[in-house]
């Protein structure tokens, strides 16, 4: 994985850490997939991305992932950033 992937990785990992606390381990497997094997993520996520209309890896397939994670959890996510109420 280039440098600035494993950044990615790292600061995806970090943030949801800092939300999820221990629960976060799935998460992070997850997310973590999203980023080194993508194709295996959507196929293992096919039914979520699906309703994205999301079949294939796509450039934004890790945040999507952080996204679910957060929204797993129940934590706020908007636009804007995690934690916003709009």
């Amino acid at each position: 994985m280039p440098s600035a992937a494993q950044k990615q990785l790292a600061a995806s990992l970090k943030l949801v850490t800092i939300f999820a606390g221990p629960r976060g381990k799935k998460s992070a497997r997850e997310i973590t997939q999203a980023f080194e094997a993508p194709a295996d993520y959507v196929k293992r996520h096919q039914a979520a991305l699906g309703e994205r209309n999301v079949t294939a890896p796509v450039p934004l397939l890790p945040w999507l992932a952080v996204i679910d994670a957060l929204t797993a959890m129940k934590r706020p996510v908007s636009r804007h950033g995690v934690g916003c109420s709009s």
